[in-house]
C-alpha cells in the first residue's frame, strides 16, 4: 500500500490497515513508518538496475540511475538472451555451468555488437 495523502489522519489509518493485513506500506515523506521504498529503474529486456536511497530522496536515485544507465553498453537485452541460450543449450546436454569463464563471455557479446562500456553518452 502507499499512503500518500496531505491528510495525517488519512495516512494514519492506511497504515493501520496496512499493518492489520500485513501488507507492506510506503508513507511517501514518512521513512519512520515506511517498510518499503520504491527505487528508480533502468531496464533492458531481462537485465535490470535498480537503484535506492532508503526513500532519502527519489531525485537522487533518479540521478545515479541514470548516470548508471549512461554507462552501460546499449546491447545488454541481448547479451542477456544469448548467455540464457548458451546455458540453457549446457544444461540440456547435460554440462555444468560452474566452471565456464562467464565473465570473459559477457565481455566478448557485448564486444561483438561493437557497444562496449562507456560508449552510451550520458542520461
Amino acid at each position: 500500500m502507499v499512503a500518500a495523502t496531505a491528510n495525517a489522519t488519512a495516512n494514519d489509518k492506511i497504515v493501520q490497515e496496512a499493518n492489520e493485513r500485513g501488507v507492506l506500506v510506503n508513507v511517501v515523506d514518512d521513512l519512520a513508518r515506511s517498510n518499503f521504498y520504491f527505487t528508480a529503474n533502468y531496464r533492458d529486456g531481462d537485465v535490470l538496475v535498480s537503484v535506492s536511497t532508503a526513500g532519502a530522496s527519489p531525485a537522487l536515485a533518479q540521478w545515479v540511475r541514470d548516470r548508471v544507465a549512461g554507462a552501460l553498453p546499449k546491447n545488454l537485452a541481448h547479451v542477456a538472451r544469448e548467455l540464457r541460450r548458451e546455458r540453457s543449450q549446457l544444461h540440456d546436454e547435460g554440462e555444468s555451468t560452474k566452471r565456464r569463464a562467464w565473465a570473459q563471455r559477457v565481455v566478448e557479446l557485448v564486444e561483438e555488437t561493437g557497444d562496449v562500456e562507456g560508449s552510451r553518452p550520458r542520461a
